[in-house]
């Protein structure tokens, strides 16, 4: 009796002990013998978002149907600045005040899971739960394991995007183009495209605001056959590679020599490229399903076709992948009300309530969707609801530093494209070299 006293005054230190230096797992939801319905859970849900007012009317319905199902469910959306997202959520975790549930851009839900931990681990209630279970089945795998950290699951890819480019058709006609199964062919048509006030290919990028450059560096990459753009799983700089190089020239091509871009693209601005498109002066640029619906209203309508971007060479031996990005849904570790929150939460991921944000928030994350209900025969929207030979960057969010060294590429892909006289070879050598210095400096890179 004394020996067994014994063991158990040891396994309760020992669990103090692991507990006082954060090294106990967070306990697992247990299911319940007699679960509440819905109409039984009471309680309160926070839910942050990155988007502003193009949600208001989806929000709206969706507040509307869930609180028919939970009556006793109180619900607050607040708006966040996309950009200020990651800064506000560690600041508020910091504080012990972290939202119920986040909607957002993975790489800016990361952060808050890196540093706190903040998010819940899903596996649970899948385990638990089989509604909840059949709708994580029906997301991409490729994607779902963005979200994995060994054994924890911190969130879902609620919306995937793949990138596509778009085309103006009547554009095409005039000139009397076909789409594009190359990058020569690609440049030939924006070529003809280009015209004063007109732009041809519309690509943009904004050091210190956004890297968009980088983006354009990484997707264009993926087309040309490079498996990991940026650096591969095992924390490897890539962007240096013979073929990485060839992607810098184009985009130096592009720019200076074809001159079939904006002249101001070092400072075009996501903004200002959606303004350009509407405006009806761009011939040729990058879409996803985040601006389609966006732009049915504008000057364009339903004038361009939206197609998978070009390998760079014809005959290409590596493969073609298009860039797919998701915005994410996690769930806080330890809510207030945690029976409100999973109700909320699992009703955001449900058929019913993916169909209402439709509209607003194309994806071909679901494979349990009505796409030909919700989609009718509208071409532009077809090429997202297939799941295209795609690259899922993992290690955005896997890698601590890869948005760093995505920042390094940017900047300097920015200047060769402010600069005429620069070398695209040199540039993506700077570029390696800063970031070798900075990886030495932050950790996370081999």
């Amino acid at each position: 009796m004394k020996r067994m006293w014994i063991v158990s005054f040891s396994v309760v230190v020992l669990v103090l002990v692991l507990a006082a230096h954060g090294l106990t797992a967070t306990p697992a939801p247990t299911p319940v013998s007699n679960p509440k319905t819905l109409a039984e859970i009471r309680g309160k849900v926070t839910v942050w978002y990155d988007s502003g007012a193009a949600w208001n009317v989806a929000i709206t319905k969706i507040n509307e149907e869930f609180k028919k199902k939970a009556p006793n469910i109180q619900v607050e959306w607040a708006t966040q600045d996309a950009a200020q997202l990651s800064a506000k959520l560690v600041a508020a975790f910091s504080a012990g005040a972290g939202p119920d549930i986040t909607l957002g851009a993975q790489a800016r839900l990361t952060t808050a899971e890196q540093q706190y931990e903040a998010w819940a681990d899903l596996t649970p209630y899948i385990q638990r739960d089989k509604e909840f279970a059949a709708t994580v089945a029906a997301l991409p795998e490729s994607q779902l394991n963005t979200y994995r950290k060994g054994s924890k699951l911190w969130g879902l890819p609620e919306v995937v995007q793949t990138v596509g480019l778009f085309a103006r058709k009547s554009w095409m006609q005039e000139v009397r183009g076909d789409i594009p199964t190359d990058w020569a062919e690609l440049i030939d048509l924006a070529r003809k495209m280009t015209k004063p006030g007109q732009f041809g290919y519309c690509i943009f990028g904004a050091p210190g605001v956004t890297n968009s450059a980088g983006v354009q560096f990484v997707y264009s990459s993926a087309a040309a056959g490079v498996e990991y753009p940026i650096m591969d799983p095992s924390g490897k700089l890539t962007f240096n590679s013979p073929r990485a190089i060839e992607v810098a020239k184009w985009l130096y091509r592009w720019h200076h020599t074809d001159k079939i871009t904006p002249p101001a693209t070092p400072t075009f601005t996501h903004a200002g490229f959606y303004e350009a498109v509407q405006a009806g002066a761009c011939g040729l640029g990058r879409v996803g399903a985040w601006n389609v619906g966006a732009w049915k209203a504008s000057k364009i309508g339903e004038d361009f076709v939206v197609f998978p971007y070009p390998p760079m060479v014809k005959g290409q031996k590596e493969p073609n992948y298009q860039v797919a990005w998701n915005n994410g849904i996690v769930m806080q570790a330890k809510p207030k009300d945690p029976e409100a929150v999973f109700a909320f939460f699992t009703y955001l991921m449900s058929k019913e309530a993916q169909t209402i944000f439709f509209p607003v928030r194309t994806s071909w994350s679901r494979t349990d969707l009505d796409f030909g209900a919700l989609m009718g025969n509208n071409e532009r929207l077809l090429y997202f609801s297939r799941l295209q030979k795609h690259y899922a960057p993992e290690q955005m969010v896997v890698l601590p530093a890869w948005l760093s060294i995505l920042d390094i590429v940017s900047k300097h892909l920015n200047a060769m494209l402010a600069d005429p006289r620069s070398d695209p070879e040199k540039t993506v050598k700077t570029a390696y070299d800063e970031a070798v210095a900075r990886c030495k400096e932050i950790g996370g890179c081999n």
